[in-house]
């Protein structure tokens, strides 16, 4: 005899949504990117590393985005207040980084031509913002995966993970035996 969980409330389509994107966009995409514009080879002529990063950046801003949208459906779904906890506080800075950081990315200044030139002042103040916004981007959004259990874990009014996981698989598989 399979004994019932107690119940918990729901995950809407919108905040498993957040969840996900959010876990793609700060814990892989984002990261994984950083990290190819960190370690690049520096001097090369060899631009993919450059197409990779860019594009990475551009995959976890777009996800970071949708994240953020899928929060704002939550909200309004359920009525909840905004900005009442330091993870939704620090999630909007976080989103703002990361618009920040795009539209950055956009108005980059060129190397000038030539080998061996010294980039101009625009290009290191630009690369200057760049590493502070990437260094804020990753370290908040970070912070803030591990802040958001807490908020998940409140809303479900205490339940644990495996108390939502053995729910599921009592609604799916014992269910159907």
């Amino acid at each position: 005899m399979i004994t019932p969980l107690p119940m918990v409330p729901t995950i809407d389509a919108a905040l498993a949504a957040h969840i996900v994107l959010a876990l793609f966009a700060f814990g892989f995409v984002l990261p994984l990117g950083g990290s190819l514009g960190y370690c690049h080879p520096r001097g090369t002529k060899d631009k993919r590393w450059f197409y990779a990063h860019a594009s990475l950046q551009l995959l976890g801003g777009l996800a970071g985005l949708g994240c953020w949208i899928s929060t704002v459906v939550h909200v309004n779904n359920v009525g909840s207040p905004n900005f009442s906890n330091s993870h939704e506080i620090l999630g909007m800075a976080v989103i703002v980084g990361v618009l920040l950081q795009l539209i950055n990315g956009i108005c980059r200044p060129h190397l000038p031509e030539g080998a061996g030139t010294e980039p101009s002042p625009q290009r290191k103040a630009w690369y200057g913002l760049h590493r502070v916004l990437a260094f804020f981007v990753l370290i908040c959004g970070a912070t803030n995966l591990l802040l958001g259990p807490g908020v998940l874990d409140s809303y479900l009014g205490g339940a644990t993970y495996f108390q939502i996981a053995g729910l599921e698989y009592n609604r799916v598989v014992v269910s159907s035996m």
